[in-house]
């Protein structure tokens, strides 16, 4: 299992089941269980009053308990595929039935779009100190993890 590090509010939105997509500029074969870290600095606040709009657009509700956790994992989702756009400029996917409806709100057409699943929200946050790129936590802090995923799946 990997790790990887999002500014807020975009963890928030990801762990609670509203943001599908991370986008990246780079590609990875990795795929599986991946631990969604928050980092320690959030995004700028003043993209938090059109992340609010968004998500009020999209009929959602704001996680703002989520949001406002910084430096900790607070879930793990599932990263099985990628969005990109193909040599002609149109968009590509390796997942077999993802239509491009379902990562409109999320995917940014000049990045690389990780599609995320399945979210599930740890119980408490564990802090972590975060990295750049895709990472493997200490064993100690994926068996804590682990545990907290065992006990109670988070389902948004």
């Amino acid at each position: 299992m990997k790790a990887i590090s999002v500014r807020q509010p975009y963890a928030g939105l990801i762990i609670a089941g509203i943001k599908n997509v991370e986008n990246r500029t780079w590609k990875t074969n990795y795929t599986g269980q991946l631990v969604i870290v928050s980092t320690a600095k959030p995004d700028a606040q003043k993209w938090w009053a059109a992340m609010r709009k968004k998500i009020k657009e999209l009929d959602q509700v704001f996680p703002e308990d989520l949001c406002k956790i910084n430096g900790a994992a607070l879930g793990v989702v599932d990263f099985n595929y990628l969005l990109w756009m193909d040599e002609n400029g149109d968009p590509t996917t390796d997942h077999p039935t993802l239509t491009q409806a379902e990562t409109a709100a999320w995917w940014n057409p000049d990045m690389i779009g990780f599609y995320l699943e399945n979210p599930r929200r740890l119980l408490a946050p564990i802090p972590i100190t975060g990295r750049l790129g895709l990472y493997t936590l200490p064993a100690e802090t994926m068996a804590a993890i682990l545990a907290q995923l065992e006990t109670k799946p988070y389902t948004p």
